[in-house]
């Protein structure tokens, strides 16, 4: 591509395009504009992507079913959080076995005395399969893994969860993709934003780190 060819084709654009949103200081000094919605005031909003980092064995999982715990009772501020209205929670736990993620659910409800559940907790343990989002086609390239995207926003609607967690971010990837490769990473924002725009559930991703 040329310099010639992008003048051309500038030439041939409408003038106005609908894909910027134009504001001014004037027009924003006289508008009402919404406030964030949280899930969590001032720690998770609707539709968010969330990342939580740690190196193995400092305790990564077990706040993330404390985290799903009280977010199913609605009482976050046990936490020493900010009091959360309940909400159901799909947890893609590709390292762990369910009974193993329930007995750390247990473990979290006796440790803050929780309530009844008034939301859901939908797990998906390592032994359905190594869940993933982005996958290499036939050529090598990456792509999404549409199938398993849409099941998943399937399982969101389903039981109409606020959060979604995803547990390791290492294994959201083909075995043959560096997770920390920029492309990768490109990709799996890709998943990550167009799974939020079609649910307004948070995604809360774990990652190990060295």
């Amino acid at each position: 591509t040329t310099i010639e060819d992008i003048k051309k084709r500038v030439e041939e654009l409408d003038e106005e395009d609908d894909d910027y949103d134009i504001c001014t200081t004037d027009g924003l000094r006289q508008t009402s504009l919404p406030g964030i919605e949280w899930l969590i005031k001032d720690v998770m909003p609707k539709g968010s992507i969330c990342s939580l980092a740690g190196t193995s064995n400092v305790g990564k999982t077990r706040l993330v079913a404390a985290l799903a715990a009280c977010l199913s009772t609605g009482e976050t501020e046990k936490m020493g959080l900010p009091k959360a209205e309940p909400s159901s929670v799909v947890w893609v736990c590709n390292e762990e076995h369910s009974l193993d993620i329930k007995r750390r659910l247990k473990a979290a409800t006796l440790q803050y005395n929780l309530g009844p559940s008034k939301g859901r907790i939908s797990i998906r343990p390592k032994t359905k399969g190594t869940f993933r989002l982005v996958a290499c086609n036939e050529v090598g390239n990456q792509e999404l893994d549409e199938e398993q995207c849409s099941t998943l926003v399937k399982q969101i609607k389903r039981v109409k969860a606020g959060v979604v967690f995803l547990d390791p971010y290492i294994t959201l990837s083909d075995g043959g993709l560096d997770e920390n490769s920029s492309a990768t990473a490109a990709m799996l924002t890709k998943a990550f934003l167009k799974i939020t725009a079609l649910t307004d559930a948070a995604l809360f991703h774990v990652h190990h780190t060295p």
